[in-house]
């Protein structure tokens, strides 16, 4: 295959789509019937949560500007990798989810160990939006958190018993949930 690169055009062709011309001698140009389609530089300004366990699996909407429906769509956990066989395919990439043009969201991929990363995003699936990082080590991963203590251990059918659970990997959330076999969730 043979590679060229799109001509930037500014905001003057945004959301325009372009058919494609290919020559051989810059002279004849024959019709590819493909288009090309520009859009508008997406930019990231918040995201939620902030953290996943080492499992992911955690649907993460970042919030912006200019998001468009895109089956391409990517967002990449941490630095870019680019496979040795392609170098315009995203490794490290999971599919991103278009809610709204200012919202989308993505699964955290699991991850062998805990630490922080940044999260980028490709509208196309191949480049990176150049206003799509969000912020240097925004995104934790944190490993599974473990009970080893909880008092008391038992409480009236009434409810209203404070239960101070103890373990491993706990830190302060606002988003901590304690469930009681299959009964509702309450907030800790």
């Amino acid at each position: 295959p043979y590679k060229f690169t799109s001509a930037g055009t500014g905001s003057k062709m945004e959301g325009a789509s372009v058919e494609i011309y290919v020559s051989f001698n810059a002279l004849e140009f024959i019709s590819s019937g493909m288009s090309f389609h520009y859009y508008p530089q997406p930019t990231i300004n918040d995201m939620y949560p902030t953290f996943s366990g080492l499992k992911g699996g955690v649907r993460v909407v970042l919030s912006g500007s200019n998001f468009q429906y895109s089956t391409s769509a990517r967002c990449i956990f941490g630095p870019p990798v680019y496979s040795l066989q392609s170098n315009t395919k995203l490794e490290n990439a999971v599919s991103a989810t278009f809610l709204s043009s200012t919202e989308i969201s993505c699964l955290s991929p699991p991850t062998a160990l805990p630490g922080t990363l940044s999260i980028f995003y490709s509208q196309n699936g191949v480049d990176l939006d150049a206003d799509t990082s969000f912020s240097t080590d925004s995104f934790k991963y944190i490993s599974n958190p473990g009970v080893y203590y909880v008092e008391p251990s038992l409480g009236s059918v009434e409810g209203n018993t404070t239960v101070q659970i103890y373990g491993t990997n706990l830190f302060a959330s606002l988003r901590w949930y304690c469930v009681f076999d299959d009964y509702v969730g309450i907030k800790a």
